[in-house]
């Protein structure tokens, strides 16, 4: 996911004793570019991530790199307003309507190993949370009961909680060149990604430039290793009809958020009349041929076209 990328930049920078200004959205009102959670490191050379773009992000990237000129620590919180005749907060100097609640934070070596930290439990999906307040950056063991949660009593005092890594995570099972093509693009996104593939050496988990979660398993035991719930997608994308008909029936009587199956219509009625009909109730809604039909020639199509079905179903019900 892409939270990985941003924290191994922070956590580079920071081994290079560069400085960094950590900006990020704690909180945001309906039409504002910038949703809870988003975050942008800035450096005196560098920019890694966005908090919305426009003139908005350009000002505060500015404005970092002076304090990081002054060499001044900071623990700045402030709303901007979407609207230049505001009467409240601060104008953005974006038109588009909403706000966002925006905190600018100093990161030195000295935060280090909270950064190391975070960067270890996206890695191995470790149930932990990341603070944000005056007092700076701080983690923490254990998730809290919502994934993003803004507090504020005064300038002085207020807290941003977050559980760390997204609420949704995507089991591609296969990983071939399609399971692979998918990866790259969903690694990309704010979801969690986990490949799983009986075979060592399949493209997918052979491939160095993948920073996801990689399970080698057999395809009956798929069910072990996925995590029900509306907030699992399960792509299925192996790369015989035996194969993808054993994942199917290794998660029989699950829960998912998502189920989605590669293949011609031809290949998907023989997987599904091969069960019994209480049986093929599991797999009711099922995506199959998975992904948004653009019309896809190419690998790198079907991936996105996969991707494109994930984040459809993903944001359904956010009303941004």
């Amino acid at each position: 996911m892409k939270e990985l990328g941003f924290w191994q930049f922070v956590s580079d920078q920071l081994q290079m004793q560069h400085p960094v200004m950590l900006v990020a959205v704690v909180d945001y009102e309906k039409g504002s570019p910038g949703k809870t959670g988003f975050k942008m490191a800035v450096t005196a050379g560098e920019t890694h991530g966005t908090i919305g773009g426009g003139v908005m992000e350009f000002n505060l990237i500015q404005q970092s790199r002076e304090f990081l000129s002054a060499q001044k620590g900071l623990r700045h919180i402030k709303k901007l307003v979407h609207n230049p005749n505001t009467t409240v907060g601060e104008p953005s100097g974006l038109i588009c309507a909403g706000s966002q609640t925006i905190t600018v934070i100093s990161l030195t070596l000295h935060d280090i190993e909270t950064v190391i930290n975070i960067l270890s439990a996206l890695k191995w999906y470790a149930p932990s949370n990341l603070a944000l307040s005056n007092n700076g950056l701080a983690f923490h063991m254990g998730k809290q009961p919502v994934h993003n949660q803004f507090s504020w009593v005064k300038e002085q005092e207020w807290m941003y909680r977050e559980n760390i890594g997204s609420e949704f995570t995507v089991y591609i099972i296969g990983g071939g060149h399609v399971g692979l093509a998918t990866a790259r693009v969903l690694q990309t996104l704010d979801v969690n990604v986990v490949l799983i593939d009986d075979r060592v050496d399949a493209p997918a988990m052979k491939d160095p430039s993948l920073f996801v979660r990689k399970i080698v398993a057999s395809y009956e035991t798929i069910g072990q290793h996925v995590e029900e719930g509306d907030a699992s997608f399960i792509v299925t994308v192996t790369s015989a009809l035996q194969s993808d008909r054993m994942a199917l029936q290794s998660i029989l009587g699950k829960k998912f958020g998502y189920i989605g199956l590669m293949g011609t219509q031809a290949k998907i009625s023989r997987i599904l009349n091969s069960f019994s009909p209480s049986e093929k109730k599991s797999f009711d809604g099922i995506h199959a041929p998975i992904g948004i039909d653009i019309g896809s020639k190419t690998v790198e199509e079907i991936a996105v076209s996969i991707a494109a079905d994930v984040i459809k179903e993903k944001n359904k019900n956010i009303d941004y």
